[in-house]
């Protein structure tokens, strides 16, 4: 069972694995049965959500007990604590402190209507959402850091994949930042054991790592936009661009390579000259 609430409203005192009592009407999650409407219940269920309710006021839910802290729980504190961090640091300007929640830890529930309408008319809300481009960045920085600080290759990949996973645990492990990560980690891993990268192969191990967590995501069209993408990608538009535009860029890099060796045997000729004359 899961219910929802308004944010505000949740008494400060109430942390995540406390034992409640809700005062409240529990119900499915509605759905609505027009062919290709989006299918909430499906949705939740994929979750582990069953149940949705309302909360009207903070009276109506009273904390009984707080169990032992588990993985889950230890991580949704630390969620928590980070996003008060960010609200404390942006006290005067809340819109900015919603618009940090949602592009560094995948919280959008306090950005602002009319400025998520406005990310929607410029084309940028992806920014908004925490999903495979900022993870490859993330990741991407990581890696550079670990070689600008002079690691070695080990502790390299043992400092990119730590950090990478810890903040993947921290935004809620959603499955467009679990791919990304997936793919990121045997990329690090396959260049740690000198390996070519194969965006194919990279895909396809990622994908076979999800589904055996979770056969049903091959259902969610989120899963399916994003390895057809690839495959379309690495499968199709690579391979052409290898064999009609890649030649011409190896041989304008090659030119361009060439060029300052003349040049410099030109002066070097030139000064030459000067000191025979």
């Amino acid at each position: 069972m899961s219910f929802t609430a308004h944010p505000e409203g949740i008494p400060p005192n109430l942390h995540a694995g406390d034992e409640v009592a809700v005062l409240t009407e529990a119900k499915r999650p509605q759905v609505f049965k027009d062919e290709g409407a989006f299918d909430r219940r499906t949705y939740l269920a994929q979750q582990n959500v069953d149940l949705v309710a309302t909360l009207r006021a903070t009276e109506l839910i009273e904390r009984i007990a707080s169990l032992a802290p588990t993985t889950g729980t230890v991580l949704a504190r630390a969620r928590r604590r980070l996003r008060d961090e960010i609200d404390v640091l942006f006290a005067g300007t809340p819109p900015a402190a919603g618009v940090l929640r949602a592009m560094l830890l995948g919280d959008r529930r306090f950005v602002d209507k009319k400025e998520a309408v406005d990310f929607h008319k410029t084309g940028v809300f992806h920014l908004l959402v925490v999903a495979g481009l900022h993870v490859g960045a993330f990741a991407f920085a990581l890696y550079g850091l670990g070689r600008k600080l002079r690691l070695s290759r080990v502790w390299t990949m043992l400092f990119t994949l730590t950090l990478l996973f810890a903040y993947v645990a921290v935004v809620e492990q959603r499955a467009p930042v679990l791919r990304a990560a997936m793919m990121a980690a045997i990329v690090v891993l396959g260049g740690f054991f000198f390996r070519r990268l194969e965006l194919l192969d990279s895909a396809a191990v990622a994908a076979l790592f999800l589904l055996a967590a979770r056969p049903l995501a091959v259902r969610a069209s989120s899963f399916q936009l994003t390895f057809v993408a690839i495959g379309r990608i690495a499968g199709l538009a690579l391979p052409w661009l290898e064999k009609t535009v890649q030649p011409y860029v190896r041989a304008l890099q090659s030119l361009r390579a060439s060029q300052p060796g003349a040049r410099q045997t030109i002066g070097e000729r030139g000064r030459a000259h000067l000191e025979d004359g």
